[in-house]
């Protein structure tokens, strides 16, 4: 099953949120940790980030596209591994002066690039994805693409790909924990299988198969993480 290994942020980091509209929920608050080392960096520069999202479970990721068009299903966005975050660029640029295209210059030399990569002040140029400080193969990735979208895919796979393929045990297992399943955990996926994962796929918006394939199982697996809590790299 999946361990995904995030680093938590201080409340002092700046969101939109609250009566000041200068706090970030603590549920927010994770990053992946050589992205959350880079956030803090950008912290104590003279251009602090001001944030609207940054981690998000799979019932936030489901919640938000329920909201609002664009957003990736749970286990599938930059947000669920702590590798994205959205910030508020109309501030930011506001506040320093700046040009988009500076600001994402800025972001760049930090790790972070923009989901969009012409600069223009229009959907989700306020998402940033971090690429870290060798960041040439996931830019290639992304390269004959308007957006860093499948170099961020790239990434969660090299971090996280194979903990996505599931074996029979560990899907009934997981179906049990969330209380879809009460059969045996035997490894067969059989008819009360079959019935689980139809449940757990109306549930999260799959399509009804009952079959344990490769979108059931990043989903299965995104779900039923277990969190380690580390230090920033």
């Amino acid at each position: 099953m999946l361990n995904l290994r995030l680093s938590e942020l201080p409340a002092t980091i700046m969101g939109i949120y609250g009566p000041n509209q200068d706090i970030l929920p603590s549920r927010m608050r994770f990053l992946a940790p050589d992205a959350a080392a880079s956030y803090l960096r950008l912290e104590r520069s003279s251009h602090r980030l001001r944030v609207s999202d940054m981690w998000r479970s799979a019932e936030s990721s489901l919640r938000a596209g329920q909201e609002k068009r664009g957003v990736k299903p749970p286990g599938r966005s930059g947000h669920n591994f702590g590798f994205s975050i959205d910030v508020d660029v109309r501030w930011l640029l506001r506040e320093y002066r700046m040009s988009k295209a500076e600001l994402d210059a800025e972001m760049a030399r930090a790790g972070w690039y923009c989901h969009r990569k012409d600069h223009e002040i229009d959907s989700e140029c306020w998402h940033y994805n971090y690429f870290g400080a060798d960041p040439g193969r996931y830019l290639e990735a992304a390269k004959p693409y308007g957006s860093t979208a499948a170099g961020l895919e790239l990434l969660v796979q090299d971090r996280y790909g194979q903990m996505f393929t599931l074996t029979p045990i560990e899907i009934q297992t997981a179906l049990r924990d969330m209380r879809l399943y009460a059969g045996e955990i035997d490894g067969d996926l059989g008819a009360l299988s079959r019935q689980a994962l139809k449940a757990f796929q109306r549930a999260w918006h799959l399509s009804e198969t009952g079959l344990a394939g490769t979108d059931t199982q990043r989903l299965l697996a995104f779900i039923g993480n277990t969190r380690e809590l580390v230090p920033p790299a």
